[in-house]
């Protein structure tokens, strides 16, 4: 994993201070410190003074001080006539489900900018309410809560209160004398702050590592070429780079505490520090030029690069952050006794990190499919191709609905080393080669009308142009004749992919018959047709293996017969990565009654 830092190196004042407040009993302490990097920091803190021989902390108001035992107001970057802070809170006894935080300013200050928060300023009062996703805090967690943008006069905020109480509120005797023993155990940790880390690379490179701000998860680094807080005040952004740190907050709660792929807090370095997030493109030399990626660093810490004139549109920002889960989970399952699964040199699996990435990416922006690098003209290539694995998220949706969601986080821990996702999938999911052969085929049958849960947001994006329903993508059939066809061995369907035929009906039932044509071991095809209607609607017969007949027949108001042909080979063959062209056909002939391919 690298060498370790020495963290004396590094300023300590990346972490919330604390005031010891166990003499005291002011409501409200003000403190103003400055750090190595020149950053003020500024503390306002409750202290709830103990009862003498006392454990128990009693509060005069269980609103109060109960639920809130200290608030922190920390200056993270400041220049010649403002500032930015973050906000912080920390739980008492109770826990708080909702809050509402009031300060004063002093005379002179204004609040431009506020994020994470429902804001209003009036006069020199500043007033802060959750919006929902922040709300709780759980008993003696520190949570930070907002940040915000203040210019004007320097002084510190004065008179903090939450939910309209003094933030710890004043301590009476208790009516039955004080509480002796050991504290109740019941009650979480706190949570301890992460630490800003400097990479190697940065230091050897001898690049600027002074331009930074933090949030909770996430230090965002700007270089020495391009000033990207200036740079952001010109394009309408009051201090850019924290705005980039807090809404990269929003990509981190959607993936790790609603999708709950992986929890960097289960991680040895994730749990420690912070990501770094360049903006690339803002160093001089073409040091870290403008690109897209991220992964682990040095030691292991999530790392990523984004150009810092992007469009931030909740896309490739989840992709790439999503890397930094993925490359998380082979550390988890590393520490699980499977070796690194699809990653840890894996020298077969590296395709699947990017059709998951997308695949992740897509829960935030479910209409993006062309995008994504999907292509119609290209199914019949093999899953997680060259060619086509930014498109092979699919597979992940099919399996996601077939089999649920948690499946596919199983897939990253449980993974073997060395082991190609197909035989992954196959393991974790338990599956016989003819359920494995349905999932396949299930999986190229959907791509008909993209019929999955977010198909109507897919479907925007692939018929632009709106009306009835048309097919995207034909394959061609050869004559035979009597009856028979085959597919050309240049558009015959690589390992797990498919064809799609049009058929048109010449009358009542259609019957279909398929035969294989194939000498590789392990050959093996599903078919199925279906039935769509000009709103979209279809209609599926069953699946059917070779030397089987399929009977079906269009229904009032369907105008369009398909014929998926997927290939699912019972002997699974591993190709090398990155290379085009790489991949065996597996042609079939198809015997055809009541109907013609289009």
């Amino acid at each position: 994993m690298g060498h370790n830092i020495d963290l004396n190196e590094y300023p300590k004042s990346f972490s919330m201070a604390r005031i010891d407040c166990a003499q005291r009993k002011e409501a409200m302490t003000m403190t103003l410190l400055r750090t190595r990097r020149r950053r003020l920091g500024v503390v306002a803190t409750a202290c709830m003074a103990l009862i003498a021989g006392a454990v128990a902390m009693v509060a005069a108001n269980p609103a109060s001080a109960a639920a809130c035992d200290s608030v922190t107001y920390e200056v993270v970057n400041e220049w010649g006539n403002g500032h930015n802070a973050n906000v912080s809170l920390t739980a008492g006894s109770s826990g708080i489900d909702g809050w509402t935080v009031e300060f004063d300013l002093p005379p002179g200050a204004e609040v431009q900018n506020a994020w994470n928060v429902d804001w209003s300023q009036e006069g020199t009062t500043f007033t802060g309410s959750d919006v929902g996703w922040n709300a709780g805090i759980a008993s003696g967690q520190t949570r930070e809560l907002f940040g915000l943008t203040v210019t004007g006069a320097g002084a510190a905020p004065e008179s903090f209160s939450i939910n309209g109480e003094g933030c710890g509120g004043a301590v009476e005797d208790p009516t039955d004398g004080p509480t002796t023993g050991s504290p109740d155990q019941t009650d979480p940790p706190a949570q301890v702050d992460k630490e800003t880390r400097t990479p190697q690379f940065l230091i050897d490179a001898g690049a600027e590592t002074d331009n930074f701000v933090e949030s909770e998860n996430f230090t965002v680094r700007w270089g020495d070429a391009i000033d990207a807080v200036a740079w952001g005040q010109q394009n309408g952004y009051d201090n850019y780079p924290q705005w980039v740190a807090d809404h990269m907050e929003e990509i981190y709660d959607f993936y790790v505490n609603q999708v709950e792929f992986v929890d960097p807090a289960d991680h040895e370095q994730g749990s420690r520090y912070k990501i770094n997030l360049y903006l690339c493109g803002t160093w001089s030399g073409d040091f870290l030029p403008p690109a897209n990626w991220a992964g682990p660093d040095d030691i292991g810490v999530g790392h990523m690069c984004l150009p810092y004139d992007k469009i931030w549109d909740d896309w490739v920002e989840s992709h790439e952050f999503n890397h930094i889960l993925q490359s998380y989970s082979v550390d988890l399952n590393i520490a699980a006794g499977h070796g690194g699964g699809w990653g840890a040199g894996n020298p077969i699996s590296g395709p699947v990190w990017e059709a998951h990435a997308n695949y992740m990416a897509r829960m935030q922006r479910p209409e993006v499919v062309v995008g994504s690098g999907y292509y119609v003209d290209r199914q019949h290539r093999r899953w997680l191709s060259q060619e086509t694995y930014y498109g092979d998220w699919m597979l992940f949706n099919t399996i996601a609905e077939t089999y649920g969601e948690d499946v596919i986080n199983r897939f990253w821990l449980e993974a073997e080393q060395g082991e190609h996702p197909i035989d992954t999938i196959k393991r974790i999911l338990g599956l016989s080669q003819d359920q494995f052969a349905e999932l396949i085929a299930d999986n190229a049958g959907r791509q008909v009308v993209y019929d999955w849960t977010e198909g109507a947001a897919m479907r925007s994006d692939l018929w632009t142009s709106g009306g009835s329903y048309r097919p995207l993508h034909t394959d061609l059939m050869q004559s035979l004749g009597s009856n028979r066809y085959r597919i050309a061995d240049s558009d015959a369907p690589h390992q797990y992919a498919h064809n799609m035929i049009q058929l048109n009906p010449s009358g009542g039932s259609v019957s279909v018959q398929l035969t294989g044509a194939s000498n590789l071991s392990g050959a093996d095809w599903r078919f199925r047709l279906a039935a769509v209607s000009s709103d979209f609607s279809v209609r599926y017969s069953d699946f059917f293996a070779p030397g089987e007949t399929a009977d079906f027949s269009l229904q009032s108001g369907e105008t369009h017969m398909m014929l998926v042909v997927a290939a699912t080979p019972s002997q699974h063959r591993n190709y090398p990565m990155w290379e085009v062209g790489v991949g065996d056909p597996f042609p079939y002939e198809l015997t055809i009654t009541g109907a013609t391919p289009a």
